[in-house]
């Protein structure tokens, strides 16, 4: 029996089919591992994500366990000699290395209260409060800068569209690159300032250390945590070294308006109490509380407004950035 002919051309189409079917078969295996990795390496970033949000939850809640803590420390220090807050106080010593579950926490207290309030210089009905605003001018005179910017930061604030005589309203900003309107408004935080028509970089670093601002129209300076600058520009008649004096290198702690008054450094000042109590007092109601919480490789930092209010102590605004500069 003669053995079958195999046709040349049918063994080159099998070996060229077989070939393509290793090829396809690579080609497949290949595909499904990219796949696979992709699968692999989409379900570890979804497990980080959400090992990350429960990280980041978790010390939000520590945070916000911190600023009760030190509501509570307020409390305390307000049961303790409610009538005047100083530098030496107990709420002002920084706490750190507090240990918890997966990490530490530790926080600070910081007051608000010794700088001046810069929503005081409009009423609750939005008019010009005189007091209020010739102590900012006063101020701003002390600091060597010029006091016109109290007219360009009233027209920012105010809900009118005329300019103050060496004010600055809408059509000041619009003409700028990029173009925005004024506020309008009360502050909200005090670095709005970098937007107000005359205050550059060098202007606001001056300034930002003596000034804040705070959700009220009504707030007072506490002169125990107040700078020389703030004490100097209670009024003109002040010489720096008198301030100095007042200031006693941060450990002032007047227990009263009137013991201010009755310092020796103060001899002979027209200064009356009544002057004084409009824009000053010996107690801190606003505070900065700032809870660090180390989790792992990572650091959270949360900040709260609290207010005060006799013994009672609330969280007001919580922020992830400081609302002091």
């Amino acid at each position: 029996m003669k053995p079958t002919a195999v046709n040349p051309i049918t063994l080159l189409s099998a070996r060229k089919q077989r070939g393509v079917a290793l090829l396809l078969a690579v080609m497949v295996v290949a595909v499904a591992t990219i796949i696979g990795v992709e699968i692999w390496h989409a379900n570890q970033l979804d497990v980080a994500r959400v090992a990350n949000q429960r990280q980041a939850l978790q010390a939000e809640y520590y945070a916000r366990g911190l600023a009760l803590w030190a509501a509570d420390v307020l409390r305390e220090d307000f049961e303790r000699d409610g009538a005047f807050d100083t530098s030496a106080d107990a709420w002002n010593q920084p706490v750190a290395g507090i240990a918890v579950p997966e990490g530490q926490l530790g926080g600070r207290l910081s007051d608000l209260s010794g700088k001046f309030n810069l929503n005081n210089l409009l009423t609750a009905d939005g008019s010009e409060n005189p007091e209020q605003v010739a102590y900012f001018r006063r101020l701003l005179r002390r600091l060597q800068l010029d006091d016109s910017l109290a007219d360009k930061l009233l027209d920012w604030m105010d809900k009118d569209r005329q300019p103050r005589p060496q004010g600055a309203e809408d059509f000041t900003y619009l003409a700028r690159k990029p173009a925005y309107y004024s506020a309008s408004s009360p502050l909200f935080h005090v670095a709005e300032l970098r937007l107000v028509d005359g205050i550059d970089d060098s202007t606001y670093a001056t300034l930002v250390k003596h000034v804040t601002a705070l959700p009220t129209h009504r707030a007072k300076i506490n002169l125990n945590t107040a700078s020389v600058p703030v004490l100097l520009a209670l009024d003109d008649s002040l010489t720096p070294r008198q301030a100095i004096v007042l200031h006693q290198q941060g450990r002032a702690a007047y227990h009263s308006l009137q013991e201010f008054l009755q310092h020796p450094a103060l001899a002979g000042q027209p200064l009356a109490l009544n002057h004084l109590g409009q824009l000053a007092t010996v107690a801190s109601q606003w505070f900065q509380a700032a809870s660090v919480v180390q989790s792992g490789e990572s650091e959270y930092v949360y900040y709260a407004l609290l207010r005060r209010t006799g013994a009672f102590t609330q969280p007001v605004l919580w922020s992830p950035n400081p609302f002091l500069p």
